[in-house]
């Protein structure tokens, strides 16, 4: 039915970016994934490249991925702070965008 290379991929180009902590990014069981089941990983699960982060939020799971980079300051893109995110009451009592990050029990 087509490219088995480009079939389950989005037809355009999307651009989605998300961080992690780096004390989370470094647990061993977040991993970079390349294969699934000794296989190279399906376009539609993310090929050439997929983010895997248990316990978080699919957002942070990214498929897709070209690039990753380690940065010193935190991360403010518009998919970690405005899309992937939610109102949360601070200590001072103000609210707060706070990004998604470990699901909550249900």
């Amino acid at each position: 039915s087509g490219d088995p290379k480009k079939e389950g991929q989005p037809a355009a180009p999307i651009s989605f970016s998300r961080s992690l902590p780096i004390e989370r990014a470094t647990k061993g069981e977040v991993l970079l994934a390349f294969e699934m089941n000794g296989r190279t990983l399906p376009p539609a699960h993310g090929f050439p490249l997929r983010a895997v982060v248990p316990g978080w939020y699919g957002c942070a799971s990214v498929k897709w991925l070209t690039r990753a980079l380690v940065v010193t300051e935190p991360f403010a893109g518009f998919d970690q702070t405005i899309d992937y995110s939610y109102w949360r009451k601070g200590s001072d009592g103000l609210l707060r965008l706070t990004p998604i990050t470990e699901t909550e029990p249900k």
